[in-house]
């Protein structure tokens, strides 16, 4: 029991630094590039590197015969004026049709699951809180290719060392579903199970209890589906495993002589055995290849609903025998199964604080204000001559209310006494407070050597004396503490991005419902684009997640274009090329060149 009264609310301290680190993320641009690497597609591209040289060389041997007007009019396209600027030009210019009709489906894909404005944003947010973050993507049947936000809290996956979880052979995550979407998802006929089911989870999971367990029917609250709410106990919560897991299968086939000389080529049972005796030739084939099998199990009981093969499982044409999860799971600082994060490490030091923090409530409040020590014998029937004598008391009010006080400087006996009998006790806890103060800083500046959050990064309290190249220099060391975050999630983000076109590539060449959906909603964008969706399947792609300069490496960058500028060395319209260019780093490229 304590007579104190506290505020034990936590400093928020640590929400602040997540909050930074976490916005420098999310507010970073950045896009899927896409560029086609199959034979195909690099001979067009080598094409038209050299249609561009052609133009060069013959816009050179033009002018060297003086026909300048051929000349002008052949430098009204795009002609490099070296090697250079012709390799800049290809790699940040040149794109061929069918790559931005992909990219315009990445796009679109993204944007519609608001991946970039929610589901990035707490992938983040996971990775600084918990340590691991994630998402999973899916192929909805008429929705198309979905992308959602995972809870890692509820996630259980293999054991893996690697911080991108490239080789689980499992994973799950914890949902709840309600009887109702038990029934009507798995198309359950038998409601013994589904009774069975709600009766152990009675009372759990926020279910509650029921009085009446009479399963007939009740009565539909939804007249649109006969199968929803049809007893009382549909409404019950029941915790489940949405599970996948990778597992090798095996083809058999044969390959059979026949009467004519020539051959066939049959598919076999697993249990196939060739006969002993054969009238003609026979050879055995296998093929191995990984597949994805899945199910949704009760947790707690031997009930499994929906177990098989996976439908949709993308499959890279460069690796047709692997096969990969539906979960997207990072951990930067992963090691041997176990990782930690920022907040974790914030945590020891951000109770020192919240220590410091207390005691100094505790200080003020035990507080007393200044006293008086007083010698009562000096005090004692002091006599103002007439008869007239004062009390202590008396003399004690006298000293409040006008700070004179008359005391008697012998006793009784003629001795002289005490010659100060009121004095004032001196009551200070600003030493106390200063410690606690002292603990306080100690303990923030430790938070901020374990995280690498300077006060430049944070703003809060930034020397005055420090320069613009010191204040940049701190700010780049404090972004480097941290760049290992921002590696792991716009590695998610290629991860994510990789799934999403294969399973694109997919939807353009077996489903023509869902084809159809993505042509009109892209070509409302591009109406070329619609030609192109169906040639998406037909190649094979590189992925590149492109990230834009931070605010201060812009503001360098502006820097550097201004001294060219002066310098002579660009011209304004290089500067508002720059300026207007989508992606910073191509235009560090540019005046580079």
């Amino acid at each position: 029991t304590s007579w104190i009264n506290l505020d034990y609310t936590p400093i928020q301290i640590i929400p602040k630094f997540i909050d930074i680190v976490k916005n420098s993320i999310v507010d970073q641009f950045f896009r899927i590039a896409v560029e086609a690497v199959d034979p195909i597609a690099l001979s067009k591209r080598d094409e038209e590197r050299d249609k561009i040289l052609a133009r060069k060389i013959t816009k050179e041997v033009m002018e060297a015969v003086g026909n300048m007007g051929g000349a002008d009019r052949l430098s009204e396209k795009f002609i490099p004026e070296n090697d250079e600027e012709l390799e800049f030009y290809m790699t940040t210019n040149y794109k061929m049709t069918v790559e931005i009709a992909l990219e315009q489906a990445i796009e679109f894909t993204l944007k519609l699951n608001r991946f970039d404005k929610e589901i990035f944003s707490k992938v983040v947010d996971d990775i600084l809180t918990l340590g691991i973050g994630g998402c999973r993507v899916y192929t909805h049947p008429t929705e198309g290719v979905k992308v959602r936000g995972i809870d890692p809290i509820n996630v259980v996956y293999s054991y893996t060392r690697d911080p991108y979880f490239n080789d689980l052979s499992y994973a799950g995550e914890v949902i709840y579903m309600t009887i109702a979407e038990i029934r009507q998802r798995f198309n359950v006929k038998d409601e013994k199970i589904l009774r069975k089911l709600a009766e152990s989870v009675e009372d759990k999971f926020g279910n509650g209890k029921l009085s009446n367990w009479n399963y007939k029917y009740v009565g539909a609250y939804n007249s649109a589906d006969w199968n929803y709410l049809r007893y009382p106990y549909d409404k019950f919560k029941v915790e489940m495993l949405d599970f996948e897991f990778i597992t090798d299968f095996t083809d058999k086939y044969e390959k059979k002589e026949t009467r004519y000389g020539t051959s066939t080529f049959h598919k076999k049972d697993e249990n196939y055995k060739p006969p002993k005796k054969s009238k003609y030739k026979r050879k055995q084939y296998e093929d191995c290849y990984l597949m994805v099998l899945g199910g949704y199990k009760v947790v707690g009981q031997d009930i499994i609903f929906d177990y098989g093969v996976k439908e949709n499982i993308p499959k890279d044409k460069r690796a047709l025998d692997k096969a990969c999860l539906s979960f997207k799971l990072v951990a930067p600082n992963l090691q041997d199964n176990f990782f930690t994060s920022m907040l974790m490490r914030m945590i020891p030091f951000a109770d020192g604080m919240m220590k410091s923090f207390l005691k100094m409530q505790q200080i003020q409040q035990k507080q007393r204000p200044p006293g008086l020590k007083i010698d009562i014998d000096a005090l004692e029937e002091v006599d103002l001559g007439g008869g007239q004598k004062l009390k202590p008391a008396d003399i004690v009010d006298m000293y409040d209310q006008t700070g004179n006080f008359i005391y008697a400087g012998r006793s009784y006996g003629g001795e002289y006494g005490n010659q100060n009998p009121i004095s004032e006790i001196a009551v200070s806890y600003i030493g106390l407070i200063n410690e606690q103060i002292t603990a306080y800083n100690h303990n923030l500046q430790q938070l901020r050597d374990v995280t690498g959050l300077n006060e430049f990064r944070d703003a809060s309290q930034p020397s005055s004396e420090a320069g613009l190249g010191v204040a940049q220099i701190a700010l780049s060391q404090s972004n480097n503490a941290t760049k290992h975050i921002n590696a792991a999630a716009f590695g998610l983000v290629d991860k994510v991005a990789q799934d999403v076109v294969l399973r694109l590539q997919d939807v353009f060449e077996y489903s023509d419902k869902l084809s159809d959906i993505y042509s009109e909603a892209i070509g409302k964008l591009d109406v070329d684009a619609i030609k192109l969706m169906k040639q998406i399947p037909n190649h094979l792609y590189g992925l590149f997640v492109e990230v834009d300069l931070s605010d201060d490496e812009k503001a360098v960058l502006m820097q550097d274009v201004q001294i060219a500028l002066q310098g002579g060395q660009i011209t304004i319209a290089d500067k508002y090329m720059i300026q207007n260019m989508n992606n910073m780093k191509d235009a560090q490229k540019y005046l580079a060149m």
